[in-house]
C-alpha cells in the first residue's frame, strides 16, 4: 500500500494511482485522504471502472483533498456504476488537475468527466480542466455533465473549463458542466467555460435544475473572442 509522508500521499505513477483506488474501495472507516500528484500520469491501461475509478461509489467515495499540482491524468475508463467518472463520488476538494482521454458509458447513465457525484456542503472542484471525451451510445435520460454528472448540497465548481467532447447523440437531460444539480441554486458554477464538441439529443449549456451560474460562458474553439483575448479579459 501507499504510505503517507507527513500526512500526504504523493502519487507519481499509474500503479500508485490504482493503489489509491484500491485503498478507497476498502476505506470502510471513512478516513480522509490528502493526495498530491507529482507527475503527469497515463492511466489508460486501467480501464475497468470498478477497479480503477477513485472513490468508485457513494458509499465508498473519495474523501479529503486531491491536489493535481497542475498535472494531467489521461484515462480510458469504462463506467462501472451510475454516477461515474474519474472519481465516482467526491466528498471533499479536487483542484489544480487536468483530465484527458475518454470515458465510455456501458449500460449506465450519469457520467461526468471528473465525477459522477459531488456532494457535501463546501465541497468543491476548482482550478481544473477536462479534455475528456464522454461516449454514450444509449438513449433516454443521460444526465451527463462535462465536469460532474450530479451535485448534492452546497457544492461549488469554480474556475474550471470543459474542453472535451460529449458524444451521446441519443441522450437527453445533460449539461455542459453539471448534468443535474439536485439542490438547485445551492450548487454554484462560477468562472467556468465550456468550449466543447457536444453531440446530444437534449441538454443545457451549464447545469440542469437551476444551479447558481456566475460569470460562466459557453463558446466554440473557433470563437473570435478566444482568439483575440476578449473572453479571457
Amino acid at each position: 500500500l501507499l504510505e503517507a509522508v507527513d500526512g500526504v500521499y504523493n502519487i507519481g505513477t499509474a500503479e500508485e494511482l490504482n493503489t489509491l483506488a484500491f485503498m478507497l474501495r476498502n476505506n470502510v472507516n471513512n478516513e480522509n485522504f490528502k493526495v498530491k500528484l507529482t507527475n503527469d500520469i497515463d492511466y489508460t491501461a486501467y480501464k475497468n471502472g470498478s477497479m480503477s475509478a477513485i472513490g468508485v461509489t457513494e458509499k465508498l467515495p473519495f474523501r479529503g483533498e486531491f491536489d493535481g499540482q497542475n498535472h494531467t491524468v489521461t484515462v480510458d475508463l469504462e463506467s462501472y456504476s451510475t454516477r461515474f467518472g474519474f472519481f465516482g463520488t467526491i466528498v471533499g476538494k479536487v483542484h489544480n488537475l487536468k483530465l484527458a482521454g475518454k470515458i465510455t458509458a456501458t449500460n449506465r447513465n450519469q457520467i461526468g468527466s471528473f465525477c459522477g457525484l459531488l456532494k457535501g456542503n463546501d465541497n468543491q472542484i476548482y482550478n481544473c480542466i477536462s479534455a475528456v471525451e464522454i461516449v454514450d451510445a444509449q438513449s433516454g435520460d443521460g444526465t451527463i455533465g462535462g465536469i460532474a454528472a450530479v451535485t448534492y448540497d452546497a457544492t461549488t465548481i469554480k474556475n474550471c473549463a470543459f474542453y472535451g467532447k460529449i458524444n451521446a447523440p441519443s441522450r437527453d437531460g445533460n449539461g455542459g458542466i453539471v448534468g443535474w444539480a439536485n439542490s438547485g441554486a445551492s450548487t454554484t458554477i462560477e468562472n467556468c467555460l465550456v468550449v466543447a464538441d457536444i453531440s446530444w439529443n437534449g441538454g443545457v449549456d451549464f447545469g440542469r435544475n437551476n444551479p447558481s451560474v456566475i460569470n460562466t460562458f459557453k463558446t466554440t474553439a473557433s470563437d473570435e473572442t478566444l482568439a483575440n483575448g476578449e473572453m479571457t479579459y
